[in-house]
């Protein structure tokens, strides 16, 4: 898996003020919250009404994160989640973090 380190190494980001970019990730870290909680109670619901209530929920609180991030990706900003480290958590990716990844990446593939 080859990374874009371009991509994050230029972003628009860090030029913006850290009350910024954190004001950014608490954002999207609170919606990937409450996505994984319809996600749970719709994975453990015995109610089909709930199960139904909570998967609705669910495809909405997704499709708002999906539009922020193509909002955000418009701008040169781009979060990433679910790598090596940063599991359930939304960051802005350094080049060091680029290669942190693409190292987890190769040894896990190798592993295999």
């Amino acid at each position: 898996m080859a990374i874009n380190y371009f991509k994050y190494e230029n972003e628009f980001v860090f030029t913006l003020p850290q009350e910024t970019q954190d004001n950014i990730l608490s954002l999207l870290n609170r919606w990937d919250s409450i996505l994984r909680h319809y996600w749970d109670n719709e994975c453990r619901a015995e109610n089909m009404d709930t199960r139904n209530y909570c998967r609705e929920q669910y495809n909405k609180m997704k499709h708002d994160i999906d539009v922020a991030l193509r909002v955000l990706m418009l701008f040169k900003i781009y979060p990433a989640i679910g790598w090596h480290g940063h599991e359930n958590e939304y960051f802005f990716p350094t080049k060091e973090d680029c290669e942190k990844q693409e190292a987890w990446v190769k040894n896990y593939l190798e592993g295999e």
